[in-house]
């Protein structure tokens, strides 16, 4: 797994920036025992592993410092949640409902977030490594210094988001909408574009890499063919000089002095 660092992160502006697990490793985490995270709460230090979230509801939690594995968030309806610096790893949450969410350099690490509502979130130096979600939504969020790295983002949707210094390396961005949302400085190199959902307006300035231009043409509405290789006869004109020096098309002027 690779080390993942931002740029941009407060924590991590120097030479050498230092990964979120290193953060975590050198911090003196408490594991927490019970599974339920109560409303109102602040929960800081801690280790979170294995627990039963499945239709969890709950409002107005903080969650600073931890590590979370293994943990089932599936269906669940959590408002007014604030992460910040929490590693998640092999979660699963899928539908679960985190609109107006606030995160900060944050990791989800081959999490399933299937269909998963990140609308009205603000994401800040957040990363999702290997993730999926598909059907995720992001309606009218802000995302800024985020990376989205091997994940499968088909038909999710970016309804007037805005997107700042946001990566979307080698992922699966197939059908994915964008309506209202400048697609401007953002990095779509390596992932497969196939049915993205895009204006001209809201393309432009995207970096892409020459593999990608076909997509973008479909998006466009262009049709790209190769030439023929067939029939070079249809593509060429057989030229016969009638004199040296002279232009084949071009006849002396009669009124020439």
């Amino acid at each position: 797994m690779p080390g993942h660092t931002f740029p941009g992160n407060k924590l991590r502006m120097d030479a050498d920036p230092t990964p979120l697990v290193d953060i975590l490793s050198d911090t003196q985490l408490t594991v927490l025992k019970s599974e339920l995270l109560d409303s109102n709460q602040s929960y800081c230090e801690i280790i979170l592993d294995n627990a039963n979230l499945e239709s969890h509801q709950a409002s107005n939690i903080f969650i600073e410092q931890a590590i979370i594995t293994d943990t089932d968030f599936s269906n669940g309806r959590w408002t007014g949640l604030e992460l910040i610096e929490v590693l998640c790893r092999n979660c699963n949450a899928a539908n679960v409902d985190w609109l107006g969410a606030r995160m900060t350099d944050t990791e989800f690490h081959r999490t399933r977030l299937t269909g998963c509502n990140l609308s009205g979130t603000n994401l800040r130096n957040v990363l999702f490594y290997r993730c999926k979600l598909d059907l995720s939504l992001f309606h009218d969020s802000q995302l800024t210094g985020c990376l989205f790295q091997e994940c499968d983002l088909r038909e999710a949707d970016f309804q007037n988001t805005t997107l700042k210094r946001v990566i979307f390396r080698n992922c699966d961005l197939r059908n994915t909408r964008y309506p209202s949302t400048s697609l401007t400085g953002i990095d779509l190199r390596g992932s497969q574009l196939a049915g993205m959902h895009a204006d001209t307006n809201e393309l432009q300035g995207a970096l892409v890499d020459p593999f990608q231009v076909a997509d973008i043409a479909s998006i466009l509405g262009l049709v790209v063919e190769r030439l023929p290789t067939d029939s070079p006869n249809e593509y060429t004109t057989n030229i016969r000089f009638q004199s040296a020096g002279k232009h084949p098309f071009v006849e002396p002027d009669s009124d020439a002095q």
